[in-house]
This record gives structure tokens, C-alpha cells and sequence, in this order.
């Protein structure tokens, strides 16, 4: 028969080892309530994927492609031609998809210039596309002439068209802006916006992409004086003084551009519809 003590002394042994057990185990567990998703936190390797460029053109050349995040690259492309670039458009897989650069009065992207891009590829790479394309489709040039795919190319000629006859048809609304802003102003505001909206659009026979941007051009004029109420509210006087004469400034000299460019896009236009 065992003594009491060798009893005692076995048992207090189990209790030890199992409160030892425990506490490990609690440890093990407050560890993983603290780490959420651990295995979550470990960096995972990027996907993997590759970028081909494609040209429609022989006047705009990819001079370098620079990666600016996981999913972004910065494209770079240089004017080789002898004539100013206004516009040009690129797609990402699907080639349907057009995306147009243009400025609002025109690029103006002289000979030998360079202008940058930044493509986010996500999208696409998370669709599972990882041999991706991009595919430089058409250039216009300043004189209306332009390269590249037929229907790209028609697409910058009417949006660039469009947005120039909107400029033609809001610059003497915006220039009716008051160079000196008193109490007032609200109510000159609100008649100018009206006005805006008495613009007619252009009839229907008129290419989509036409209309459209010169409904854009309509919509942009009223936003810049909603923007000149806000800094009036805001600021008062002085300030809305100098906002004004900015706005003015760039509608004057959008209708200046575009009293010289529509007649050429018009052309271009009518020629690329046949």
C-alpha cells in the first residue's frame, strides 16, 4: 500500500502539469484572438502579369513605361510627327473600350513633346488577364488630319468638335460675369444659369459624340459658377473677384481657339462620316 504523502505528492504533480497545459494553451489562444487573420498579414506575392504595347499610329511613339504602384504604370508618349497633336485615344483589353485624351482646348502637344499616362491595370489583372495590351488607336492633329483606327480616330474628331461649339455657344454667357462681385451677385447668378440652360442643343441628325461633348461644354460653364457662389459665400468679395477673372479668362480663350478650330473639325468630321 502506497503512503499518503507518495498520494499527495502524485497528485499535486497531475494539477501542476495540467495547470502548465492550460496556460500554454490560453497563450496559444490569446495569441490568435490578437492576430485576427494572421496569416493574412504575411505579404503575398503580387500578381503576376505582362504589358504589350500595340500601335495604330506611326506619329505617337510608347518612349517608356514606368511602374508606379502593384497595378499602375506610367506610359509615356512623344510626338515623332512634324504637326501639333490636339488628341488621341488608347484601349486596354477589350479594344471596343476607347479612352480619349483631350485637352479643353486641345492637347497642344507640340513636335517632339511628351505627355504621360497613368493606366491602372486591376481591373483587368483581377478579371484574371495577365498578358494585357495596350493599344495606342488614333492621334488627330491640330490642321484635323489624324492616323490610326477609323473609328477611334472619328471619335476624337467629334468629341474635340463637340466640346469646341459648346465653348462657342457659353463663352459670351460667361464673359457677362461681373468683374466687380457686391451683394448682388446671387441674383446675376442665377439669370446667368438660366440662360446656360436656354441654350439649344443640336439637332438630332448631329453625331452623338457632337452633342454630347457640347453638352458637356453647357454643363462645365454652369458648374464654374456654382464654384464662384461657393467661394462668394465663403470668402466674400475679394476672393470671388479673383475666381471670376480666372473663369473668364479660360472661356475667352477656349472661344478664341475654337473660333479657329470648328470649321476644321467640322470638315474632318464630315469626311470621316462618309
Amino acid at each position: 500500500m502506497d503512503r499518503p504523502g507518495k498520494i499527495k505528492l502524485t497528485c499535486a504533480f497531475k494539477i501542476v502539469s495540467w495547470a502548465l497545459i492550460g496556460v500554454c494553451w490560453l497563450a496559444i489562444v490569446i495569441r490568435g484572438v490578437g492576430r485576427p487573420g494572421a496569416n493574412s498579414l504575411r505579404p503575398t506575392r503580387a500578381k503576376a502579369f505582362s504589358l504589350a504595347i500595340e500601335n495604330l499610329t506611326q506619329s505617337l511613339t510608347v518612349s517608356s513605361i514606368e511602374p508606379i504602384g502593384e497595378f499602375r504604370q506610367k506610359i509615356t508618349l512623344r510626338n515623332d510627327s512634324s504637326k501639333t497633336v490636339e488628341c488621341f485615344a488608347y484601349s486596354l483589353e477589350p479594344i471596343n473600350q476607347i479612352d480619349t485624351r483631350r485637352g479643353t482646348i486641345g492637347l497642344g502637344m507640340l513636335p517632339g513633346a511628351t505627355i504621360s499616362e497613368k493606366i491602372d491595370l486591376k481591373a483587368q489583372i483581377d478579371k484574371g488577364r495577365e498578358n494585357l495590351t495596350l493599344t495606342v488607336m488614333a492621334v488627330v492633329f491640330e490642321d484635323g488630319s489624324g492616323e490610326g483606327l477609323p473609328r477611334a480616330e472619328r471619335t476624337l474628331v467629334d468629341q474635340q468638335l463637340g466640346t469646341e461649339i459648346g465653348h462657342l455657344a457659353v463663352a459670351p454667357i460667361m464673359e457677362s460675369l461681373p468683374d466687380h462681385i457686391d451683394a448682388g451677385f446671387p441674383a446675376i447668378a442665377r439669370v446667368l444659369k438660366e440662360r446656360l440652360r436656354g441654350i439649344p442643343p443640336l439637332p438630332d441628325t448631329t453625331p452623338f459624340e457632337v452633342r454630347h461633348c457640347a453638352q458637356d461644354a453647357t454643363a462645365l460653364a454652369a458648374n464654374e459658377i456654382d464654384d464662384v457662389e461657393r467661394v462668394y459665400a465663403a470668402y466674400g468679395e475679394s476672393l470671388t473677384e479673383r475666381k471670376v477673372s480666372e473663369v473668364k479668362k479660360f472661356f475667352t480663350e477656349a472661344a478664341l481657339h475654337a473660333t479657329t478650330s470648328v470649321s476644321v473639325l467640322e470638315t474632318a468630321s464630315a469626311s470621316l462620316h462618309h
